[in-house]
């Protein structure tokens, strides 16, 4: 069965009348009685056989200068995440440099970045437009068995929450794989017929 709104109001009675005997406190005692039902009472006003109760003041919340955030206090200087770099290119392989047949399509790809690449970031690779490499926190990245010919290199420099932050300049280039018809080939179907 709901109650009605009465118990609600002399809950918020009894809970202002507490309140203004606490901040009245400081002015006046508090009496402890207990009376012929055995309950305890409180009261301001002393009868007999009631005593004394000491209510210690209530504690003041004040400002503090220095909040604790994180394990580190707000005066402490915690550097930021940039949100652009001054420097971020592909400084290996040169542009259109040409990876020799004896590396197989191997290459490792070297980054420069300034200032150092922020913990939170990554660094994600592409080929010919494609994904290549997953992002990585790394200064160089490794690409292998590219096919011969030309190809396109770019890399992106990434946020915490993988939005691009930059892209590199593309770097352009050119792979030689020696052909299974190359007389100098070892698996050349022609030369085990010799």
């Amino acid at each position: 069965m709901p109650l009605g709104r009465e118990p609600y109001r002399r809950l918020v009675m009894v809970g202002m009348i507490t309140l203004h005997g606490l901040s009245a406190h400081a002015e006046s005692a508090i009496y402890r009685v207990i009376d012929e039902q055995g309950r305890v009472l409180f009261t301001d006003r002393p009868q007999s056989g009631s005593e004394r109760v000491d209510i210690p003041q209530p504690s003041a919340v004040l400002p503090v200068s220095r909040v604790a955030i994180g394990g580190l206090e707000n005066d402490e200087h915690v550097e930021p995440p940039p949100t652009s770099y001054s420097a971020f290119s592909i400084v290996a392989p040169e542009h259109e440099a040409t990876l020799p047949t004896g590396q197989a399509g191997d290459v490792v790809v070297e980054f420069a970045v300034a200032p150092a690449l922020h913990e939170s970031h990554r660094i994600q690779l592409r080929l010919d437009g494609e994904v290549r490499h997953s992002p990585a926190h790394a200064r160089s990245l490794s690409l292998s068995g590219l096919v011969r010919g030309e190809h396109t290199l770019e890399a992106e420099l990434l946020d915490a929450d993988g939005k691009v932050l930059q892209r590199s300049k593309p770097v352009t280039l050119y792979v030689q794989r020696a052909g299974i018809n190359l007389p100098a080939n070892p698996n050349n179907p022609d030369r085990s017929l010799k």
